[in-house]
Order: C-alpha cells, then sequence, then structure tokens
C-alpha cells in the first residue's frame, strides 16, 4: 500500500510521511525512526551517555526537548524544564504530565513534539489535550485510506477520541499500545437547573436587545466621543479624590498619575487607560441588578461601552479587520455567560474542566504599568464629576 499523508497539526515546514515505512497488518507493523533516532530503552540510553552530564543537566536536543537519565537509568525526556517521559528497561514509557500543564505550555508538545518521539498531542478544546501513539494513528489510517479523502481530518477526529493525557500514563513502545487507559479526566458538561436557565434567558436576551439598539442608533459611539473630549488633568484629580475619599488610594494609583502627568508626549487617551476589573462578585452584582430590572443607566451603560471599545481594538490588534459592533456585543456576554450563570443559580453542579473565560480584553490596559483602576460603580461618578452633567451626561 502506497500512500502518503501530512502531519495535521505540524507546520508548513514539516514533510509528509511514507505510511510505507510502517509495515502492514499482513506483513507486522514496524515504527520508523523520528528525528529522536530509534524510541526504545537502549538507544536512548546511547544518546544521553553523549552527554558531558548525563544525570544532571542532560543531553539538549535542541532549545526546548532534553534528555537525561534518572539515578535508576532510566532515559527522560524534558521539555522547557519540565519532566514529561521517562523509558524503563522493558520499553515501557511513561508519561509525567497532566493536560493542564501541556495548557500552560502547548507549542512545544502540539507542534513539534510528533517529529522528534512516535507521539502526537493536539488540544481537544480549552484545557484538554490528548496523546496517541503513532502506530494507532497508523492501524486507523490503514483502515480508513482512501484517496479522495482529506487525511489530516480522519486523524484529527481519532486523536479527539483517544487518551487525555494525565499523569501515570503507560505506553508499550514496541507496539504502540497504552497500558493503563484513564477515563477519569474525561470532561463532563456542567449541569443546570432547567426553570432558572430560562429565567436568566429571558433576561439576558432583553437586556442584549436594549443594547443592540442603542448600539445600531450610534449611541455607544457617541457616548465614547464624548468620554474621548474630556480634560485629561481634571479627570485625573478627580481619580485622585475618589480614591482618596474610598480608601483605595494606593502606590498603583499615585504612580500611574503621576507619570501620566509627567508624560507630557502621550498620545493615548485617557479613556483607554481605564482598568474596571469585571471579574469580581461586585461587578457581575451590579450587572445583574440592571439586568433584573432591564435599565440601562449612565451608570452601567459608559463600564459596558468602554468594554465594547477595549473588545473591538483586541480584534483590531489580532488583525481582525471589521466594524461589526454586534460581533463584539456578542462576545461581551459570552464571555460574561459563565459568571451570570453562576450568579443566577443556573449552574447546580461546575463542569469538570475549567473553561477558558478570562475577561482581560474587557481593558484594554489591563496589566499596563499607567493603567487606572476604578471600580465599575465609580466609572460614571468619575466622568460625572468632571463633565456637566446637566449637558454631557444624563
Amino acid at each position: 500500500m502506497t500512500a502518503w499523508y501530512t502531519n495535521y497539526n505540524s507546520n508548513s515546514h514539516s514533510t509528509s510521511m511514507n505510511t510505507n515505512d510502517w509495515g502492514s497488518a499482513e506483513s507486522g507493523y514496524k515504527i520508523p525512526d523520528h528525528e529522536l533516532g530509534k524510541f526504545e530503552y537502549a538507544d536512548l540510553c546511547k544518546l544521553a551517555h553523549r552527554s558531558r552530564d548525563v544525570y544532571g543537566k542532560g543531553k539538549y536536543i535542541n532549545q526546548w526537548l532534553r534528555l537525561k537519565l534518572s539515578s535508576n537509568e532510566e532515559p527522560e525526556l524534558w521539555i522547557n524544564g519540565d519532566r514529561f517521559m521517562t523509558v524503563n528497561k522493558d520499553n515501557f514509557a511513561t508519561v509525567h504530565m497532566d493536560t493542564k500543564q501541556i495548557w500552560n505550555n502547548s507549542g512545544s508538545y502540539v507542534i513539534a513534539l510528533n517529529r522528534w518521539v512516535p507521539f502526537t498531542i493536539e488540544r481537544h478544546r480549552a484545557g484538554i489535550y490528548r496523546i496517541v501513539h503513532h502506530l494507532d494513528i497508523y492501524k486507523h489510517l490503514e483502515k480508513t485510506l482512501d484517496k479522495d479523502r482529506y487525511y489530516w481530518r480522519e486523524i484529527s477526529a481519532f486523536v479527539r477520541q483517544s487518551q487525555i493525557v494525565c499523569n501515570g500514563l503507560k505506553y508499550n513502545l514496541l507496539t504502540g499500545e497504552l497500558l493503563n487507559p484513564n477515563k477519569d479526566h474525561e470532561p463532563q458538561k456542567c449541569v443546570e437547573n432547567t426553570d432558572k436557565r430560562k429565567l436568566w434567558r429571558r433576561k439576558i436576551i432583553a437586556f442584549k436587545k436594549q443594547l443592540r439598539t442603542r448600539a445600531r442608533l450610534g449611541l455607544v459611539d457617541s457616548t465614547l466621543d464624548k468620554l474621548k473630549n474630556i480634560d485629561k488633568d481634571k479627570f485625573l484629580n478627580m481619580v485622585e479624590t475618589h480614591a482618596k475619599l474610598l480608601g483605595k488610594y494606593d502606590s498603583q494609583i499615585s504612580d500611574s498619575i503621576y507619570g501620566i502627568r509627567m508624560d507630557k508626549n502621550n498620545n493615548d487617551n485617557i479613556i483607554d487607560l481605564i482598568d474596571t476589573d469585571w471579574n469580581t462578585p461586585e461587578s457581575i452584582e451590579f450587572l445583574a441588578k440592571h439586568i433584573d430590572e432591564n435599565a440601562m443607566p449612565f451608570e452601567i451603560f459608559i463600564p459596558i461601552c468602554l468594554a465594547l471599545k477595549s473588545i473591538h481594538w483586541h480584534r483590531h490588534w489580532r488583525g481582525e479587520e471589521y466594524n461589526d459592533i454586534d460581533k463584539d456585543i456578542d462576545y461581551f456576554f459570552s464571555k460574561l455567560s459563565i459568571h451570570l450563570r453562576r450568579h443566577y443559580g443556573v449552574i447546580e453542579k461546575e463542569a469538570t474542566v475549567e473553561t477558558e473565560h478570562s475577561l482581560y480584553n474587557f481593558n484594554r490596559s489591563r496589566g499596563h504599568y499607567r493603567s487606572l483602576p476604578i471600580d465599575i460603580k465609580q466609572v460614571y461618578n468619575t466622568f460625572k464629576g468632571v463633565l456637566d452633567d446637566s449637558k454631557n451626561i444624563k
């Protein structure tokens, strides 16, 4: 059987793999060498002994991959400073990582690892990474091989049904067999209260509809235009005054205000430096109060406008060229969904796998050394103290 397929998760510099190298069910399977060489105990030991410090730093294969021997003479693969896999004398490989550790440093594992060792790791969803031996991939490919099919899609679908990366997995390197399958880490969806979900959906749809109407009437843009034209010095004075009155004046606010005042060449608009933390119980409760009332006064409308502006900036920064505020509104509520569902008691049982619901995109200045932390309840009051309320902000 002569066929070729390209590794589905590799980059443009990777080459295709000739499936003839793997043998067949009739003639017997064999595992070709990868870029690390023959991935078996004796060969790995020989390679490790080519290092000057066999049991310490080991042999650096490349910038992120290192091979060394443990105190009991077992080859160890270290990736970016973390122990990934060991191989014993029986040619059994043991994984020493879980899916969260892969998540924190996924690039090397997902993109490059399959070129060096006979294992492939693929991201299934946020926080979930699956691992499979290449011989299992080939056996599956041999059964489904069809010249009219896109093989990388077939392989990807197969890997996403394979084992989730978890500590203690053991593979037979001679056969590719997983010796101890573990289903304990399979993701479980959250359990929701149906009645409370219906109530929450009814409220959020009405509130979102009101925001979309305002956006289509141009009220989001006109409000942001007014805020951009405020006097920077007056605004900084107001931030400083409010922080002192509320007992929240600290070195961060002091340093930020001083830096902005001293840097006369800084062209950042003051509204881009506002850092409102949406990921707090107080912020979620404040938003939920207005959702319950289906009301959108400026005390909540202004923080939402600033969040939408930041979301749009992040999308543009990533190269997404469009001006569709409806997409920004959808993103805003999708990121807040898990927070609001928890607030309204919709979730009876949490999902077993953490989802990505970071709200950092709501603040363009998050992490900036000149960001101005302002509580969500004080955003409107701060602007109100600078502008003439009866003429500019109602």
